[in-house]
């Protein structure tokens, strides 16, 4: 246990360690994105973007024509609206059939709805060019949190075995890859 010990003390005693423990970040939450897909709620986000005749026809939020930029804000994060999508939800089985009809969940998202939509501009059908986008927003949280361990007054080899506990966290690796998730990036 000493010598794993004394391995880590001297790696984190390297100028280099931060970028390190960044370029590991990068390489552990890339292999998730290999298989390039959408999945859950990438489906519904890209049918809204891009328009779904199909989806709207069953009354869920996509429209048959993409969405502009002031609908995405104002849609985007709007999951349940029991004004006239609660039952739509529970046919297509997004919600339980015991939910109440009077449900609501409305978030209001400016900075990921927008950096969603120029996604969906730039790249409309390359989940991996958005998945990207979501590692480039973890990377550049990594560095906040690192920054805010220094901010704190934190010895530099506590920040780091701290951010190294931050980058291992697996709860993350399922939104980096996530398209739709970006806004827990955020």
């Amino acid at each position: 246990m000493n010598t794993i010990k004394q391995v880590l003390i001297n790696m984190l005693e390297k100028p280099y360690a931060f970028m390190a423990l960044l370029f590991l970040a990068v390489v552990l939450h890339a292999g998730s994105m290999l298989a390039g897909k959408f999945y859950a709620d990438d489906f519904i986000q890209a049918a809204m973007f891009t328009g779904n005749a199909a989806l709207s026809e069953k009354g869920l939020t996509a429209d048959s024509k993409p969405a502009s930029l002031v609908d995405s804000m104002s849609r985007q994060f709007n999951f349940f609206d029991a004004a006239d999508q609660s039952h739509a939800f529970k046919a297509y089985g997004v919600l339980p059939w015991w939910s109440d009809d009077n449900i609501v969940l409305h978030f209001y998202r400016p900075l990921a709805s927008l950096t969603h939509y120029i996604d969906y501009q730039l790249w409309p059908n390359n989940a991996v060019a958005m998945q990207a986008v979501n590692l480039l927003w973890y990377t550049l949280g990594l560095l906040a949190i690192y920054r805010a361990y220094q901010r704190l007054g934190l010895h530099r080899g506590v920040a780091l075995v701290a951010l190294l506990l931050v980058i291992l966290d697996y709860s993350v690796f399922q939104v980096v890859s996530w398209v739709a998730a970006r806004n827990m990036l955020m």
